[in-house]
C-alpha cells in the first residue's frame, strides 16, 4: 500500500513525516528553512531551482529577499507531496526530462547568467538523484543558450530569411500537434545502427508509425520502406539530396519555420510545422501573438533529438529508437544508403578507398563506452548531443532503444520479444488529425506587412545617407524589424548610432531584399 505523507503538530507549526523520515524538524519545523534563507547571499540574474517546496517554509522570506532580476522555479516529482501542499499552483509537477525541458522552454534564458539549487527540507533528499539531474539539465540548457547565441551570429541571418520566406506558405501547413497516433512510434536516425533494424522494420511496418529524420529517408526508401513522416530542420540546401526520388511519395513532412524553403516541394504528403525558439526574435513574438496555439519547441541542436521530442508529443504509446548513435566508425559517419555515404562511394578509385577519414578527424575524436560497454568513436559535438538526448529521455519509461551500438541514451534496450509485446498491446488505426478545413490565420498578411516595413526602412536609411532625412526617423523605421539584425554580436545594434553602424544596417537590409526577391 502506498504510504501517504503525515502532517504532525509540533507546537511550533506543522512538521511532515513521509517514508519513515521527518522532512522538517519534529521540534521547530520553520527554523531550519529560515536560517538557510537568512544565510544565503542571493545573486542578480539567477534562476533558483527549489525542489520539493512542501509546506513552503522559508519560501516567502526567500521571495522577499530575491533580487528583481532573479526568479524561483519550484518543482516536485512526488504526486503525494504535491497533493499535500496548499500552494500547488506555484509548483511544476515533473516526472521526466521531457516535462522539465518544457518548463525551461518557457523561461527567457537571455535574462539570466547563472542558476543555483536551493534546498529547504528533506523532500530533496528523498529524490536527490532525480533533482540533481534536473538541476544539471537546467545548467546545461543555460549553457546551451549562450552557446547558441554564438551560433546565431553565424546562422541568424539565414534562419530569419528562411522564416520570412516560409511565412508565405505556412497557411498550407498545420501545427504538428495536429498529428496524433495510437500506434507505437519508431524514430529512425542516419547512424550506422539503422542497418541493424531494417529487417525488423519490414516485419512490423504495418503496426507502427515510422518517423525518420531527413538524412535517413533514402536508407528506408532503398529497401522499400516508406515512412509515415520525415522531420526536416536544416536551414541550408545541403540536405536536398535526402529527398531525391521522393517527390511523388505520400509522406508527411514536419518542418521548422527556419528550414530551407525548397525542402517543402520534395514530398507530396501533409505538412506540419513547428517553430524553434532559436532566439527572442521580434518576428517569433509576432507569430506567437498572431497564433498563441502555434507549436514552439526549445532549441535541441540535433534533428534526431527533435524527432524524439516530436515522437513524445504525437503518441502516448511506446517509442523505439534506431540510428541515433551520436558516434561512428572512422571513415564511415553515416549509415549505408544515405546521400553522404553514397557520395563517398562515388569518389572511390584506386587511390581513394571511399572512406572519408578527413571529416571524421577534423572535430577531434575520442573514444567513449557505447551501449554494449565497448569503445566507440565520437567527437565533442556528437557526444554533447547524446547527453542532451539523455536529458530529454530522463525518466521516460516508454522509450526503448533497438540497437546495441552508439552512445548510451539512458533508456532500456528492446529485443524482438519486447518489441512484439509492445506493438501488440494496442491495435489501433492511425489517428491523423490533419484538417484541411482548419481556420487559417493571416500569416500571408503578416509576411506582406513585414516586407513593407523592410522596404520602408531601406528607403529611410537611404534617405538619411543621402542627407534628406533625419537620423531619428531612419532609426525609428528599424524598431519593428529589429529581428533582421539578430546575427549581430551586439545586443541592440540599432541603438549604436555612428556613420559606420548605419551603413552596416543599410547593407544588411539590402541583402535581405535581394535574397527575398522583394
Amino acid at each position: 500500500m502506498d504510504e501517504k505523507p503525515l502532517l504532525i503538530e509540533t507546537g511550533k507549526g506543522l512538521s511532515l513525516k513521509y517514508k519513515n523520515k521527518f522532512l522538517y524538524s519534529k521540534f521547530d519545523p520553520t527554523k531550519q528553512p529560515r536560517l538557510i534563507i537568512e544565510s544565503l547571499e542571493l545573486d542578480d540574474k539567477c534562476i533558483y531551482l527549489m525542489p520539493s517546496p512542501l509546506l513552503f517554509y522559508g519560501y516567502d522570506l526567500l521571495k522577499n529577499k530575491l533580487p528583481e532580476s532573479s526568479i524561483i522555479v519550484n518543482i516536485e516529482v512526488d504526486p503525494n507531496l504535491l497533493n499535500l501542499t496548499n500552494r500547488p499552483e506555484e509548483i511544476h509537477p515533473i516526472s521526466n526530462g521531457f516535462d522539465f525541458l518544457n518548463i525551461i522552454s518557457k523561461i527567457d534564458l537571455s535574462k539570466f547568467k547563472r542558476c543555483k539549487l536551493v534546498t529547504l527540507n528533506g523532500g530533496y533528499t528523498l529524490y536527490k538523484t532525480a533533482y540533481d539531474r534536473f538541476f544539471n539539465i537546467l545548467i546545461n540548457q543555460q549553457h546551451n543558450y549562450w552557446k547558441n547565441r554564438y551560433t546565431l551570429t553565424q546562422m541568424g541571418q539565414l534562419w530569419i530569411k528562411n522564416c520570412l520566406k516560409n511565412l508565405k506558405d505556412i497557411e498550407k501547413a498545420q501545427p504538428f500537434s495536429n498529428l496524433k497516433t495510437d500506434k507505437p512510434v519508431v524514430v529512425i536516425g542516419a547512424g550506422e545502427s539503422t542497418e541493424q533494424t531494417l529487417s525488423l522494420l519490414k516485419d512490423i511496418r504495418e503496426k507502427i508509425f515510422l518517423l525518420c529524420v531527413d538524412t535517413a529517408l533514402q536508407i528506408l526508401l532503398e529497401v522499400n520502406i516508406t515512412p509515415d513522416a520525415v522531420v526536416a530542420l536544416e536551414g541550408q540546401f545541403f540536405n536536398l539530396p535526402d529527398f531525391y526520388g521522393a517527390k511523388d511519395k505520400k509522406i508527411d513532412i514536419i518542418y521548422d519555420l527556419s528550414s530551407y524553403p525548397a525542402v517543402l516541394r520534395n514530398l507530396s504528403g501533409n505538412r506540419y510545422i513547428t517553430i524553434t525558439n532559436f532566439s527572442n526574435s521580434l518576428l517569433l513574438e509576432k507569430i506567437k501573438k498572431l497564433n498563441p496555439d502555434q507549436d514552439f519547441i526549445p532549441p535541441l541542436g540535433s534533428v534526431g533529438i527533435t524527432a524524439i521530442y516530436i515522437a513524445m508529443q504525437i503518441t502516448e504509446n511506446s517509442i523505439f529508437l534506431s540510428g541515433l548513435d551520436f558516434s561512428y566508425k572512422l571513415g564511415k559517419t553515416h549509415s549505408k544508403g544515405t546521400p553522404y555515404h553514397l557520395s563517398t562511394l562515388i569518389k572511390m578509385n584506386k587511390i581513394n578507398s571511399g572512406y572519408n577519414f578527413g571529416s571524421c578527424l577534423k572535430r577531434g575524436t575520442f573514444a567513449k563506452k557505447n551501449k554494449s560497454h565497448n569503445d566507440e568513436t565520437t567527437d565533442p559535438i556528437l557526444y554533447e548531443y547524446s547527453k542532451h538526448a539523455e536529458e530529454l529521455l530522463l525518466g521516460s519509461n516508454r522509450v526503448y532503444d533497438l540497437t546495441t551500438t552508439g552512445m548510451t541514451l539512458g533508456v532500456q534496450h528492446a529485443d524482438k520479444a519486447i518489441v512484439y509485446n509492445e506493438i501488440n498491446k494496442k491495435k489501433a488505426p492511425l489517428i491523423n488529425n490533419y484538417n484541411s478545413n482548419i481556420k487559417q490565420l493571416n500569416y500571408g498578411d503578416l509576411y506582406r506587412d513585414e516586407v513593407n516595413k523592410i522596404l520602408f526602412a531601406f528607403k529611410k536609411l537611404k534617405s538619411y545617407l543621402n542627407g534628406s532625412t533625419s537620423i531619428e526617423k531612419a532609426i525609428e523605421s528599424l524598431t519593428d524589424i529589429s529581428y533582421l539584425f539578430e546575427h549581430y554580436p551586439e545586443t541592440e545594434p540599432i541603438k549604436i548610432i555612428t556613420e559606420v553602424s548605419i551603413k552596416r544596417l543599410y547593407f544588411t537590409i539590402s541583402r535581405y531584399i535581394r535574397s527575398l526577391g522583394i
